[in-house]
Formats: structure tokens, C-alpha cells, sequence
């Protein structure tokens, strides 16, 4: 696993457990500065004890080319398979990633 971010949060009733890690910082890419898409960071859901890991990739999409910014980490709200999993973005607003997880969710990024 790589990247970085805040603490894993369990389901209230104890049966998942839920991490969202950054992939990178948001801003320009070195191989294509003006793309509008970018992947951001990725959401592992697992059912406890020893269910299946699944990923998806969280990727943002911008309406011009992101400018460069310090790092940033969404935070997970709500994990309540099988409802879609809860996070606040830290630019503002929420995102709701579907249950089962997508390999890839976008979603947008700051403004």
C-alpha cells in the first residue's frame, strides 16, 4: 500500500473497515501539466475479519488545469455497507463513493 493520509474508520456496527490514502499532491502533472483529470487517491473497503480488500481508484477532474497545492486528504465521515461510503473532500463538499466499490469514481476536484 502506499500513499498518505488520515486513520482507517471502522463501520458503527464493527463489520468493515474503511482508509482513504492520497496517491499524490493535487497540481500540475510532470509528463502532462494541462490535463483535467487526474487520479488522486484510493478507498480500500474490507469486511471483517478476513473478507476481501476492494480498491477504487478516486479520481479528480478539473475544469482548468489544477495549479499547485499543498497536500491535501480527504476524510472518511461514514462507512454502512451498503450504503455508498461517505468522505468530505478538504477543499469543501462530499463525496459518495457506491457500494460495491467501482475500480475508478470521479468526482471534482477544487475549483
Amino acid at each position: 500500500m502506499s500513499g498518505e493520509g488520515r486513520p482507517p474508520l471502522f463501520s458503527s456496527d464493527g463489520k468493515w473497515l474503511a482508509m482513504v490514502s492520497t496517491l499524490r499532491d493535487i497540481g500540475p502533472d510532470d509528463d502532462e501539466p494541462d490535463a483535467l483529470v487526474i487520479p488522486w487517491a484510493e478507498v480500500r473497503l474490507q469486511p471483517l475479519p478476513h473478507g476481501p480488500l476492494a480498491l477504487c481508484t478516486l479520481i479528480l477532474r478539473f475544469e482548468a488545469p489544477p495549479a499547485e497545492r499543498e497536500p491535501e486528504y480527504p476524510r472518511l465521515v461514514e462507512v454502512s455497507p451498503p450504503e455508498p461510503l461517505l468522505a468530505e473532500l478538504p477543499w469543501g463538499g462530499q463525496c459518495r463513493v457506491p457500494f460495491p466499490l467501482p475500480a475508478t469514481f470521479v468526482t471534482h476536484g477544487p475549483a
